[in-house]
């Protein structure tokens, strides 16, 4: 489940598309975290550049933060049934991790990008849970594997440019 915190009325109307890309994104990348929870929120330049200080030591604003609860690898099978202690009493799912996005980012980039915010908006949060199970851009090989997935992802919900 996507649990959608700080929210503000200007993201209201994109819940039904972000909880699609959600579900879209869990099934894609493995069959078996279907029953994962992700804390999504929606945050100002101050708040993102607060959390990069204090969490990677980088003083800027940036587009969206993940933190991931375990340490997923791609391509490596995750069984939620080995984390029984983990799961969450209330919505029966293990809390994967948080993504946290700057509203003010993506509306920059989805501008400069020549797309909407919507598509932005959902691009980040594949991203996000992408980087909460194992991908990464650190390297180029990684970095094309990550935007292949974002990509199928993406257009299987025909969010494109």
């Amino acid at each position: 489940m996507l649990r959608i915190f700080k929210n503000y009325k200007e993201t209201n109307k994109y819940q039904d598309i972000l909880n699609k890309v959600y579900f879209e994104a869990i099934s894609r990348i493995n069959q078996k975290t279907a029953d994962t929870d992700i804390n999504l929120y929606f945050v100002t330049p101050k708040e993102i550049k607060k959390i990069n200080s204090k969490t990677r030591n980088i003083n800027a604003v940036t587009d969206v933060l993940s933190f991931p609860y375990t340490d997923l690898k791609v391509g490596v099978d995750f069984d939620v049934n080995n984390y029984v202690f983990e799961i969450d009493k209330s919505s029966s799912g293990f809390l994967l991790g948080e993504i946290f996005i700057c509203l003010r980012r993506a509306k920059k980039q989805a501008k400069m990008y020549g797309h909407s915010f919507e598509r932005e908006l959902c691009f980040l949060l594949v991203h996000g849970i992408l980087h909460l199970h194992g991908y990464d851009h650190i390297d180029k090989s990684d970095e094309e594997q990550m935007i292949k997935m974002q990509n199928v992802i993406l257009n299987k919900l025909n969010i494109t440019r």
